[in-house]
């Protein structure tokens, strides 16, 4: 039988965090390292002890409390523009979903052979402040189904999925490492194929 998963965005209750819990929770998610592919059992050991007693254990963080989080750690990873504004808002869904995270991502990496990257489980977190999966098992399986491509179903679909991955490597932030003009050129490049990125 599948487990059920509360989602924790239903929760109404909005909580501040300390000033002190706020930096803490910043400082340890700034020190994780998302290219790794089991980060998804590293979040999960962050936010079940790492993070213990500095988060609420009911309802959610308010949104200031987030905001300073979030702009913290994009201080410290040295974010900016584009990847600041998407990495912000990855963080600010896993911590919304904190409470009902460990299980679904642990449920996802045993599913998906032991990997469970980064925008993996953001998708998963975004899946439970949906609020719309009744269940981890139909989480995880709409997640793999998204990361394979199973729904891809023909050119249109196609275009719209490389167009999304697109879009990550261009706020990804290893791109200011990257030669001047390259997502310029790369972004004409697939306006050639009639991919809009």
């Amino acid at each position: 039988m599948a487990t059920k998963t509360t989602p924790s965005a239903k929760v109404t209750e909005s909580v501040t965090l300390s000033p002190s819990n706020e930096k803490k929770v910043a400082t340890i998610l700034s020190e994780l390292d998302a290219t790794k592919g089991k980060m998804g059992y590293t979040l999960c050991a962050v936010v079940t002890k790492g993070l213990k007693g500095c988060m609420p254990e009911k309802g959610t963080i308010s949104k200031e409390s987030l905001e300073r989080i979030v702009d913290t750690i994009a201080s410290k990873r040295g974010w900016s523009n584009d990847t600041k504004k998407s990495r912000k808002t990855e963080i600010k869904v896993i911590l919304t979903a904190h409470r009902s995270l460990m299980p679904v991502v642990t449920a996802f990496t045993t599913a998906n052979k032991g990997d469970c990257r980064w925008d993996s489980v953001v998708g998963l977190a975004r899946k439970i402040v949906s609020g719309d999966y009744k269940t981890t098992d139909a989480m995880v399986k709409a997640q793999i189904k998204g990361k394979t491509g199973a729904a891809i179903k023909d050119s249109a679909g196609a275009k719209k999925w490389t167009a999304r991955k697109l879009q990550s490597v261009h706020n990804a932030e290893c791109m200011k490492f990257m030669p001047k003009g390259f997502a310029k050129a790369l972004t004409a490049f697939a306006a050639g194929y009639g991919i809009v990125v």
